[in-house]
């Protein structure tokens, strides 16, 4: 894997905010992390360089976020899809990520979250505020109640448009979903 042209450095910087340095950054980091010769990261990559952030994440779960990323559907995370992957977790909008995560965990792909769906978002968050230094039995009453608390359209389940709205409104939920703002110049 070669230099980053300058073309490719324009189009991260035009998806996201990072700055041409935060870019050379991120693609250095993406370059040595990429271990195995190819333009990009495979799956056991992406889970190598991500293992702190997902840990405890189900695989299944892990490749779907994966395979989520990968917009061109070619099984390989190139950088900029890397870098647009960073931002999304990292620094984009509340209804943003709330989108991703509704698209995550839309396993059957109905438009809607079903009770199984909506009950693997809540034992997910209860593992990151776990891991947070949460996670009792009332967090989990807690996350129970707003999933639960969202309106629920008979037959159907949650709609994303419920899910956002309603999962933006919510600190607490976006808490026990591991949001985060990166502190001072990190990037991830």
């Amino acid at each position: 894997m070669g230099n980053l042209s300058s073309k490719d450095l324009k189009e991260v910087m035009d998806k996201t905010s990072y700055t041409k340095q935060d870019v050379e950054k991120l693609y250095k980091d993406f370059k040595v992390s990429d271990t195995d010769g190819k333009t990009g990261f495979t799956f056991p990559e992406f889970q190598a360089f991500f293992k702190i952030r997902f840990e405890g994440l189900e695989e299944a779960t892990l490749k779907r976020m994966f395979d989520l990323f990968d917009s061109d559907k070619n099984g390989i995370l190139d950088f900029k899809e890397f870098a647009s992957a960073l931002f999304l977790m990292t620094k984009a909008t509340t209804e943003d990520k709330l989108a991703f995560l509704f698209d995550l965990y839309d396993t059957d792909k109905s438009g809607y979250l079903s009770i199984d769906e909506c009950n693997e978002i809540i034992t997910t968050a209860y593992g990151c505020s776990r891991k947070l230094g949460g996670g009792d039995s009332y967090t989990y009453e807690k996350l129970t109640s707003i999933m639960y608390d969202m309106q629920v359209e008979p037959g159907k389940g949650i709609s994303k448009k419920t899910f956002i709205e309603n999962g933006s409104k919510s600190d607490t939920l976006c808490t026990f979903l591991c949001f985060y703002k990166t502190f001072g110049n990190l990037l991830y």
